[in-house]
Order: structure tokens, then sequence, then C-alpha cells
């Protein structure tokens, strides 16, 4: 996402000095992927006051670590959370949903000094496979991000479909001899229905995957025997290609195979760290 800028220039008796104020830029030095796989809490720094985060806990930012950054700090979870075991019918559907839970990670990216960090190319991509007692389900809508069509990441190449009326593509998805991914948001211009912000030379987002189970009945809702699979790559691309940038690639499977209404699952994050699998100037923070 490129926003045009204009250089200034001042007049001193008609004649004009050098421009006052450069074109901008932006470059990513790092990023970093936190997860806990007993669950744990991430502060995010936001501006955002107005959309409602349920897993998370709002307060001032004064006195925390956002202090003078941000108006706000939210406390998220991150690895599994937000546990319900209760199963209910759903009045629109009829069907019944839960047990479920989420499964949250934040994502943090130091910018470049003297970065714009409008100027960066920040977002999201995704393949997703969910599995309901051994047969494939469909896949959710996709959530448009920053980029279309090919592009690539380290040194993987992709192609990412970003049309809002198509799914997910599935784990391992190819269009043209790419992988096929699809748009997950986390665009700066979407910080007023995300949790995403950007103050000084940090961009940071937090994101968190639902896992419900579902059935016709409530025993079958409780005993469906299900797993969900997410690849992600989180990215904040340099404004051109003398910059740096940053990727994350990473995988999280949740297996719920298990029977009963406090049935256990085990839910696993897994990084994928090499240039191949999409991976540059990553850090991962999964404990």
């Amino acid at each position: 996402m490129e926003a045009a800028m204009r250089s200034g220039f001042f007049l001193v008796a008609g004649i004009s000095l050098l421009p006052a104020l450069a074109q901008a830029d932006c470059g990513c030095t790092g990023m970093t992927v936190n997860w806990r796989n007993a669950g744990g809490t991430y502060q995010i720094c936001s501006n955002n006051g107005a959309y409602n985060f349920p897993e998370c806990t709002r307060s001032p930012a004064q006195g925390t670590t956002c202090g003078g950054k941000t108006t706000y700090a939210w406390t998220c979870p991150i690895g599994p959370n937000s546990l319900v075991t209760e199963t209910k019918k759903d009045s629109q559907s009829n069907d019944y949903e839960g047990p479920w839970q989420r499964t949250g990670f934040a994502i943090v990216a130091t910018l470049a000094q003297n970065s714009m960090a409008e100027q960066c190319v920040t977002g999201q991509v995704l393949q997703e496979r969910i599995i309901s007692n051994g047969s494939k389900q469909p896949n959710p809508n996709i959530n448009s991000t920053s980029v279309s069509d090919e592009y690539r990441f380290a040194d993987l190449d992709v192609f990412v479909e970003n049309d809002p009326d198509e799914t997910f593509p599935d784990i391992d998805a190819q269009r043209g001899g790419d992988q096929l991914y699809g748009g997950d948001n986390y665009q700066l211009v979407n910080s007023a229905t995300s949790l995403i912000s950007t103050f000084g030379t940090t961009t940071m987002w937090w994101d968190n995957t639902d896992q419900t189970k579902t059935g016709s009945t409530k025993a079958e809702a409780q005993n469906e025997r299900a797993s969900w699979a997410y690849r992600f790559i989180a990215f904040v691309d340099g404004s051109d290609d003398t910059k740096p940038s940053c990727s994350c690639a990473f995988d999280i499977n949740v297996d719920w195979t298990n029977t009963g209404a406090a049935a256990p699952r085990a839910t696993v994050f897994t990084a994928r760290p090499n240039a191949n699998q999409g991976t540059v100037n990553c850090t991962f923070n999964a404990q």
C-alpha cells in the first residue's frame, strides 16, 4: 500500500531551493512472531478504542509499555485461549455450536530509521484446511490484504488471491506453479476494525483464529472429530527493492478429534524458518 507524496519547496526572492521534504520511504529490519504454547498474553499498543475485541482487555496507555506511543494498551491472548466447553443452539441455523477455542499470536515489526510506515506494504496471507469427521470442509472467505496476484516473500514465489468472494486456498494449493494463498487482512488502512497500529519505528498487530465444533444435535457437536490447519505468512515489505523487507512463515494446527464436551485438544505452532518457505528477517518467539 503506497501513499503518494509530494516534495515541498521553499521560495526565497522567487528562487526555488532544494526540497524541504524528500520522498519518504520505508524498510523493515526485523519481525517477531509471539506465541505461547500454554497460553499467555501480549500487550498491543493501539489508538483503536471504538472497536470491540472481547478476548482482550483495554486500558489507558499511560503507565504501561505503550505510554507515550498510543492512546490505549490492549492486553490480548496468544496461544490457545478462550476455551468454552458449553454447547449452544444457534438461533439462525438451528445447528449446535461448541465446544470452541481461539488461537492467537502477535506480530511485531521493527522499521528502519526514518521510515514512514504507510510507505511499507503490510499484511498477511493464509492457506487453510478444515477436516470434520474425516471429510474436508469449505474454508471461510478471503479477507483482502495489501498485495495480490504474483508476489514474492523472501525466496518463495506465490500467487495471492485477494477476491473476498473466494475462499481461502487449501494447504499446498498452487496456481501457475506457485503456492496459492488468500489475502488475510492486516493492512494499516484497516486499523479501525483490526488490532493493528504503527508508532515510531514499530508496527504491530494481533490475530486470533477461531475453532468451533458444530453438529445438528448437541451430542453430534460435542463428538465431532475436527481439525484445523493454518499456514500463515505475515509481512512488512519495503517501499521498493532497495529497502529491506520482513516476512514470517508459520503453521498453526489444532487437532480436536477427541470426543465429549470437555475433550482435550492439541494446538501446535510450527515455524517455517527458511527463505524458500517465505521467511526473512524473522524471529520466532514461540514458547
